[in-house]
């Protein structure tokens, strides 16, 4: 999984372990290790996480023989006591990433489709618990020098281009179902709150906004759906060529 420099996953090993119990975070580490030593493999001491809010899985670089690296993706397990939003059930990000990426790997193996990290390794576990990828070296500079718009619209052209008849055939795939107006009420209920401060009118026209933008979203044809499309999940390599990563809330929508 290609590494950014001046990412969130860089910043988030200067910071040390975030919005997570130390004791869960030595454990999975200590877990991910073992997996690494039973693949012939051993860590360079860094332990990258991914900023994104769920806060379920460990990457670790690593090498192996002959100095290629690689990339560990260990999900971390759930917690018991450990809340988590209606609906969401903790093993399924490790499901559709893993699913997804035998996806890939059957219907794109060269990745010419779409743009991702290759998959050298897959637990056969259910759900997985590590997925190994190959390391893809990052562009030098600046990450705002490196990615462009024309990175995030031709990843998005590339998904949309991915036959969802294929996706939703495939057995034991949870895919996430993203629909725009269920979507639209938890926006409304986040935001609410903060209705009077902004003003009575204000809040209309935005609400209008989001109205207006769900019926055009509405008579689009569904697609793939990332699930996740933010910056930090788009990796540019050193020859300037961009990746998608990060495929544990892959749905349809």
């Amino acid at each position: 999984m290609p590494i950014v420099q001046n990412t969130p996953w860089i910043a988030a090993r200067r910071r040390g372990p975030v919005n997570q119990d130390e004791s869960i975070i030595t454990t999975a580490t200590t877990e991910a290790e073992a997996v690494l030593a039973s693949l012939g493999l051993e860590s360079d001491g860094r332990h990258l996480r991914p900023s994104s809010g769920h806060n379920s899985s460990l990457l670790l670089p690593c090498t192996g023989e002959g100095g290629r690296e690689f990339l560990l993706k260990y999900f971390v397990p759930p917690t018991e006591g450990k809340y988590y939003p209606a609906g969401v059930r903790i093993a399924d990000y490790a499901r559709r990433e893993g699913a997804f990426y035998r996806f890939l790997d059957s219907t794109d193996p060269d990745r010419l489709i779409l743009p991702a990290p290759k998959t050298i390794v897959l637990d056969s576990a259910d759900p997985p618990s590590w997925i190994l990828l190959e390391w893809i070296e990052p562009a030098a500079g600046p990450r705002e020098e490196s990615l462009s718009s024309y990175h995030v619209f031709d990843l998005l052209e590339r998904l949309r281009r991915i036959p969802l008849d294929q996706l939703l055939g495939r057995r034991d795939f949870p895919l996430s179902r993203w629909d725009t107006v269920s979507y639209l009420e938890r926006i409304r209920l986040m935001y609410e709150d903060v209705s009077e401060r902004v003003g009575g009118e204000r809040w209309r026209r935005t609400m209008d906004f989001f109205t207006d933008a769900t019926r055009w979203t509405e008579s689009r044809p569904p697609t793939v759906v990332h699930g996740d499309f933010t910056e930090q999940n788009i990796m540019v390599d050193a020859d300037g060529a961009p990746f998608l990563v990060d495929f544990e809330r892959i749905g349809v929508g």
